[in-house]
């Protein structure tokens, strides 16, 4: 699947959804944006690593909570960090 800006993808089970607002073939390959939206006490994200790729996270609202290897991250909205490729 190759993914457009405004895809949205939509777990109705887990009741989440992501928004895609940039993708490689709209930035020329440089990054992908997208806006995903979890409901309060659910479950996270599995595990998971970008071996080549950043991730840079904004919270919009709310607050989350993460593990970036071994670091605790705790986010409320306005905040932002990042998390470095392996």
């Amino acid at each position: 699947m190759t993914p457009e800006v405004g895809l949205r993808l939509v777990n109705p089970d887990a009741g989440t959804t992501i928004e895609f607002t940039a993708t490689a073939a709209s930035t020329g390959g440089d990054y992908v944006e997208i806006v995903a939206t979890y409901p309060p006490n659910g479950s996270p994200p599995p595990r998971h690593l970008h071996p080549s790729q950043d991730e840079h996270f904004t919270v919009m609202s709310g607050s989350m909570h993460g593990t970036a290897g071994d670091e605790a991250i705790d986010a409320r909205a306005g905040e932002e960090f990042k998390v470095l490729s392996v």
